[in-house]
């Protein structure tokens, strides 16, 4: 059985897989992640707000992410490799889809592996065009592989040797997401953002999104 993932469901996941992207962990010190997690979206064209509440947790051994939803339904989500399971809050099977290089964007992986540094797009083929350094601030512009030819460059942002923020531009030199990582705490030496702000562009709409961390633990 296989299902479509819609809007807001589908930019949630998306959120959920990309927005952990900033936890730098030591190499292979540390195996997993865990956290309470809310995510709040707005999307100008629908007007609309989707707040969603839960926990998470990444393992790193076993390559598996799994998030208990409590809110607005109680569900589970379960990613092994490219597979998304969803169970309903009984814990029956209630729908499942490839979603495709799932095993590649588990940027939790590249947390854990210490391959956040360059928010895993020099693994990816991205390459360093551009650097500037001011102060406690070094900004990178990054050239896509040509297997991503829609992206024209990403733009990161450092402070303090802690990502604070990425833009990436499409092929017509538009801004179409901006995500930015913001009230960093240390957990057990780590630091790790606890909100992180994101502004997607499309054609017709715009999607806003905020995601808190709390009660981070890295083991």
């Amino acid at each position: 059985m296989s299902f479509s993932i819609t809007s807001p469901l589908k930019n949630i996941i998306i959120t959920l897989i990309f927005g952990l992207g900033c936890i730098a962990v030591q190499a292979q010190k540390f195996t997993s992640i865990k956290s309470d997690f809310s995510i709040l979206e707005k999307n100008t064209l629908q007007d609309s707000a989707f707040l969603v509440v839960g926990s998470l947790e990444y393992n790193l051994n076993s390559n598996y992410t799994i998030y208990k939803v409590d809110f607005p339904n109680k569900t589970t989500w379960e990613f092994r490799d490219s597979i998304l399971t969803v169970y309903n809050d009984k814990d029956e099977l209630e729908k499942t889809d490839t979603l495709g290089m799932m095993n590649d964007l588990v940027i939790f992986k590249k947390i854990l592996r210490d391959e956040l540094a360059d928010f895993g797009l020099k693994e990816a083929g991205f390459s360093v065009i551009d650097v500037q350094q001011a102060s406690s601030s070094v900004m990178m512009k990054w050239t896509p592989p040509p297997r991503m030819a829609f992206i024209k460059e990403v733009i990161s942002k450092l402070d303090n040797n802690n990502l604070s923020g990425l833009i990436v531009i499409d092929e017509n030199g538009k801004e179409i997401n901006k995500t930015f990582y913001q009230d960093y705490v240390y957990v057990r030496g780590v630091p790790v953002p606890t909100k992180v702000k994101s502004h997607f562009i499309g054609d017709e709409e715009q999607i806003f999104k905020e995601l808190q961390f709390r009660n981070v633990i890295i083991e």
